[in-house]
């Protein structure tokens, strides 16, 4: 941001204007044990050329993925991205797309997300989609959450994730869970970095749900086509991997490589993987699904969950 300087003129009038005697009382609130009484181990300030000048000559030093064969990312890899992208995503109504509240000055935001939602029912023939969460880590926890609104009978089972998600996905379902005594069972992998199918097949049996990504944390193909559907009662679906050219899924997957929108998934939540059809992976939710069985469709512009629950698989 520019440079915004304040006299002490500008911070007695500041100070003045709260009832504050000075800067000391803007930190009272900070415990005595945690006040830093020293002052920052920085630099003393430079003119605005020499500061420019000396952080070009940091950037200068830094290589980026295009120079270099990068396995680095933790779920958000290096991917060519078409010229036309940067010129799209600098139009404000894809900056992103949290929820606008003042649809009056708000309708291409609005529009892009129709539009988005539109298409993606049209590519899957589900018949409801949502473009509410912020990413996948938020989408799983609220899936999670659903859980255990949609399948009270299980209320008291554990929430069971594979060590191999995403840690940062795994926390987020913690912090969401940590007050309301719901228990969190990790399950680990093997040596080959996928999951533990043994402790899978067995924490699954009576779980709230399980969730499990493929390509998981470590790039690995998840084989949970191996686990009985009746145990495997939810998935959380990672991206960033065109995996259907690899790998007999048991689920429709889009990734960043598919869409020119970051860590873009679709999926269905609740329900037979078929399409609208009868075929294929997805079916088209039907109302007894959407009234009873809490059939939903979590999207989100920058990952997706898939929930499955035995009470409803045919």
């Amino acid at each position: 941001m520019p440079y915004l300087p304040h006299t002490e003129e500008d911070i007695k009038e500041m100070l003045a204007r709260i009832g504050a005697g000075g800067m000391e009382e803007l930190w009272k609130a900070i415990p005595e044990k945690i006040r830093l009484r020293r002052p920052l181990d920085l630099p003393a300030g430079l003119p605005e050329a020499e500061l420019v000048a000396a952080e070009k000559s940091l950037a200068v030093q830094n290589l980026d993925a295009g120079k270099l064969t990068c396995f680095l990312g933790g779920g958000t890899y290096h991917h060519f991205i078409p010229p036309a992208i940067d010129q799209i995503t600098g139009r404000s109504e894809f900056y992103t797309a949290y929820t606008p509240y003042q649809p009056e000055i708000s309708q291409g935001t609005l529009q892009a997300i129709f539009e988005f939602q539109t298409m993606i029912c049209e590519l899957t023939g589900m018949a409801v989609t949502n473009a509410s969460m912020y990413d996948g880590a938020e989408a799983l926890a609220e899936a999670a959450l659903m859980a255990e609104r949609i399948r009270p009978k299980n209320k008291n089972g554990a929430i069971v994730i594979a060590r191999a998600v995403n840690p940062l996905y795994r926390r987020t379902v913690k912090t969401y869970t940590a007050h309301c005594g719901r228990k969190v069972i990790e399950i680990g992998f093997g040596p080959d970095g996928a999951i533990d199918l043994a402790a899978l097949k067995s924490a699954a049996a009576g779980a709230l749900c399980v969730a499990a990504q493929s390509p998981n944390y470590f790039g690995v193909i998840e084989p949970l086509q191996r686990v009985p559907q009746d145990r495997l009662c939810a998935q959380h679906v990672g991206n960033d991997l065109p995996e259907l050219v690899y790998y007999d899924a048991v689920f429709l997957h889009g990734s960043s490589a598919d869409f020119p929108v970051v860590h873009v998934g679709f999926q269905d939540l609740v329900g037979p993987s078929h399409d609208s059809h009868g075929k294929g992976r997805h079916k088209s939710p039907t109302d007894r699904f959407l009234r009873q069985k809490g059939f939903h469709l979590v999207l989100a512009l920058m990952e997706a969950v898939l929930l499955r629950h035995p009470d409803v698989l045919e």
